[in-house]
């Protein structure tokens, strides 16, 4: 009896299932993808606040208002609302990551809150709120150095862990509390936010 056979064709391509050329294109197409995924995985810029070995790891205002770099990377880890100011007084409240871009940088001169806001965008501009809304930020993401505990050095505050600060600067601006000077709160609260800036310096304001 006379055995079947595979016709020519299939018999040149045994072992692969799929013309020579199909199965190159699928080659350069995994080449390609692994490449990429490569890219995105270890070249990419990310931030990390566990990365910095000075101590702790700031943000300016300007750099979470920015919409790019390491602020942005920072808000993509964010979820919530923050709020400042005291709940017997007046609080601003930014709900949303873009509510916070919005906000920041905010200019003008330190001043208690004159009414309490909602997500108002650069339609009000109050230094003080913006450098309390960045501690508050710095704070929640810098857990891994433990920054809310961490004592001023020098000054009128000198002693005071970061969150006995924040909670006299949330007081003063609020209204809860006067006799404040609150020129002085924008400038602790300032060298605060710049003092471990983007985890590259020590500036010796905290430890």
């Amino acid at each position: 009896m006379k055995k079947n056979s595979w016709p020519n064709s299939i018999r040149e391509n045994q072992g692969s299932f799929l013309p020579n050329h199909i199965t190159e294109r699928l080659s350069l197409w995994l080449i390609v993808l692994v490449l990429s995924v490569f890219a995105l995985l270890v070249l990419m810029p990310r931030v990390s606040f566990a990365q910095s070995t000075c101590g702790g790891y700031t943000l300016t205002q300007g750099a979470y208002g920015s919409g790019n770099g390491a602020g942005a990377a920072a808000l993509a880890n964010f979820s919530g609302s923050i709020t400042i100011g005291c709940s017997s007084g007046n609080t601003l409240t930014l709900n949303s990551v873009a509510a916070i871009v919005d906000f920041l940088p905010s200019g003008s001169t330190p001043s208690a809150l004159d009414q309490s806001y909602v997500d108002p965008g650069a339609s009000y501009a109050n230094v003080l709120a913006g450098q309390l809304v960045t501690l508050v930020l710095n704070i929640g993401f810098d857990t891994s150095h433990n920054l809310g505990a961490q004592i001023i050095t020098s000054g009128t505050y000198s002693g005071k862990t970061i969150l006995q600060f924040l909670q006299i600067a949330n007081n003063a601006i609020g209204g809860c509390s006067t006799g404040v000077d609150l020129t002085e709160l924008n400038s602790v609260a300032t060298s605060i936010n710049e003092n471990y800036d983007n985890g590259t310096v020590n500036n010796g304001f905290v430890t």
